[in-house]
């Protein structure tokens, strides 16, 4: 246990920064959801699932929520099966595929070499460089 207590300090920031931005968000969004809050009027009242069923009978809602679950399957599938093909592609022992795979990874090997050799250790951050 006070190996655990130890690790405390550096667990710590990384769970206010969870909490602060994406959990107290997501809470607040859903009691809001529960009401019947404008956004701008400083009054609301709570309505309850009231909310949920106005959208769930929506026609709209369904076509629009029909339409992103066929653009998530289709952008999912297709990336997926490109990326597949394109590791076979390069998994081949051939001069091509061996030049290609050294292009691909060579932005990741040049690029912090190119900042020491430059003295500039923000050349990653930069546009202009």
């Amino acid at each position: 246990m006070k190996r655990y207590v130890k690790l405390l300090p550096f667990y710590l920031p990384g769970l206010a920064l969870y909490l602060v931005w994406f959990i107290y968000p997501t809470l607040t969004g859903f009691y809001y959801s529960l009401t019947d809050w404008d956004g701008l009027s400083p009054s609301y009242r709570f309505v309850g699932l009231d909310n949920y069923g106005a959208v769930a009978g929506d026609i709209l809602f369904h076509k629009s929520f029909v339409n992103n679950i066929k653009f998530m399957l289709t952008v999912v599938i297709l990336q997926t099966v490109l990326s597949l093909l394109l590791a076979l592609r390069l998994s081949r022992q051939s001069k091509l595929n061996i030049g290609l795979r050294a292009l691909f990874s060579c932005r990741r090997f040049c690029l912090p070499y190119r900042s020491v050799l430059s003295g500039r250790s923000s050349t990653i951050l930069r546009s202009d460089c």
